[in-house]
């Protein structure tokens, strides 16, 4: 029960921040450009420098056998959920274009595991989990921007150019060496090494890290608050795939690395990663490979609002 009102704490504090977020862009304090310049500023300076200080302030730093496991567990994760996403697509899905059904299937592979999954992780554990989201974090940009874009592209011949095998590619290599991902490699590779900083170097990544949960929450605040909220609750098809992303997934996941995850803090943090809302930026992927938008973002907001309930609860079981 102490781990439940610790979580449900934790989580109540991010929807607080995401409440002011979404008051401040009701009341015009923030706006797409806005929000824009914050997520570059999040995803170029404040989360690598949260990444690295997951190792730099680390007094405890785990195992190389450790980390190595958790980039297989990784790997693992996604050879199980991709094709149980394209399963479930087809059968429960059929009645649904191929637009729409790839739009649902993405949504129970890829949840949020960037903004959201660091900012629970830190207050759920602490910053020291943020380095296992970080090594998850190199498996999942990879699969997202492959086979994440086969899942929701569509069939027009300007959407076949934009995932031809050289562009995907090119797609591929430009998120692995963004800011972020740079900082994941550096962190496992200090990990490894077990090279840590208490002086002038880690602590400004400790003081521009904190800077990442509340300018996440900020964020996603601000962006639901753009949304027709109408529109959002009533697609039925949007809460099928909410439980499923929300609440089948960590189950299944929970019993299937249950068979073979020795280290409960390691399943744990699996668990919680798989539990998190779908991506955020699957709207985007739909937008830029011609996907069904609507659909996906019904999804993501409702994941979004409804894992404030489930997280805490999944966190009560498995943390």
């Amino acid at each position: 029960m102490e781990v439940f009102q610790h979580t449900f704490t934790q989580m109540v504090m991010l929807f607080f921040i995401m409440v002011c977020g979404f008051v401040a862009r009701k009341k015009k304090m923030t706006s797409d450009s806005f929000d824009g310049n914050l997520s570059k500023l999040v995803m170029t300076i404040t989360l690598p420098a949260t990444i690295l200080n997951s190792v730099l302030a680390g007094e405890h730093l785990p195992s190389d056998e450790t980390i190595l496991k958790m980039f297989c567990y990784s790997v693992v994760y996604f050879v199980i959920a991709c094709p149980l996403a394209f399963l479930i697509a087809r059968v429960v899905y059929g009645s649904l274009d191929r637009a729409a059904r790839g739009a649902h299937a993405f949504m129970m592979v890829f949840g949020n595991v960037g903004f959201l999954g660091f900012a629970v992780l830190t207050a759920v554990f602490n910053h020291d989990a943020v380095l296992y989201a970080a090594i998850f974090n190199i498996t999942f940009n990879l699969v997202m921007f492959s086979l994440g874009v086969f899942f929701v592209a569509g069939n027009d011949s300007k959407t076949k150019e934009r995932r031809s095998l050289r562009n995907q590619l090119r797609a591929i290599w430009t998120m692995l060496t963004k800011p972020v991902m740079l900082a994941s490699y550096a962190a496992m590779v200090l990990a490894l090494l077990h090279i840590t900083d208490d002086g002038p170097v880690g602590q400004t990544c400790e003081i521009l890290g904190g800077m990442t949960v509340p300018a996440a929450m900020l964020i996603m605040g601000s962006s639901l608050a753009k949304m027709p909220v109408r529109e959002m609750l009533f697609d039925g098809w949007a809460y099928v795939t909410t439980f499923i992303r929300l609440v089948l997934v960590p189950v299944v996941m929970y019993f299937l690395f249950g068979l073979f995850v020795t280290d409960p803090y390691l399943l744990a943090i699996l668990v919680l990663l798989a539990a998190m809302p779908a991506a955020t930026n699957g709207t985007m992927m739909c937008l830029a490979y011609g996907g069904d938008s609507v659909t996906m973002s019904r999804g993501t907001f409702l994941t979004t609002v409804l894992s404030l309930v489930t997280l805490p609860l999944i966190a009560l079981f498995v943390a």
